[in-house]
């Protein structure tokens, strides 16, 4: 797991570990949780508990793995996709945020813009996502994404050099080819 996912009802624990459960049994591997809120509700919250040696250890997992498994979110005029918006994690001045900065989709709840930069992306300093810089060291990062609104993030994801790898079926793979020619 690459990013958080407890928020303020609930630990956050859903279909999501069961998936995870699930691909570690199929290929003999050890899942681990990162039970943190997808969002901080300080910058400064989020420094803190990345110093804690259970998340640093998790953070340097991530930075050593062979393949990257993912799906880019979108953002339209703000608003990101619904899995961001259980459970209260971002309040209309999140949304504001997000649309003054240009984002466009998400990386396991780290945002970037059209370029695949998340530099620049305010809200970024309180999320729990990964570092993109880090994850593109990994050597697969394979992006599996399906529908043609997610277009415009999955080409600013491409941009970025964030992924290795695309499976996409053909629908979308002719929209975003259609995308690249504007």
């Amino acid at each position: 797991q690459v990013n958080g996912i407890g928020n303020s009802t609930t630990v956050g624990v859903h279909y999501a570990h069961q998936m995870m459960d699930r691909f570690g049994h199929a290929f003999g591997a050890s899942v681990q949780q990162r039970p943190l809120p997808l969002f901080f509700d300080t910058a400064e919250a989020r420094r803190i508990l990345a110093a804690e040696r259970l998340l640093s250890q998790g953070k340097q997992l991530i930075e050593n793995a062979d393949v990257h498994l993912f799906n880019v979110g979108t953002v339209s005029d703000g608003v990101p996709s619904t899995p961001h918006l259980y459970g209260n994690f971002v309040a209309e001045e999140d949304f504001a945020s997000l649309q003054q900065d240009g984002a466009i989709g998400d990386i396991a709840t780290t945002f970037f813009d059209e370029h695949g930069l998340c530099g620049n992306i305010r809200l970024n300093e309180r999320t729990s996502g990964p570092d993109l810089h880090s994850l593109r060291a990994i050597p697969r990062r394979i992006c599996a994404v399906s529908g043609v609104h997610k277009i415009r993030a999955l080409r600013g994801a491409l941009h970025g050099g964030h992924i290795s790898d695309l499976i996409i079926d053909e629908h979308t793979a002719h929209a975003l080819l259609g995308a690249f020619d504007d």
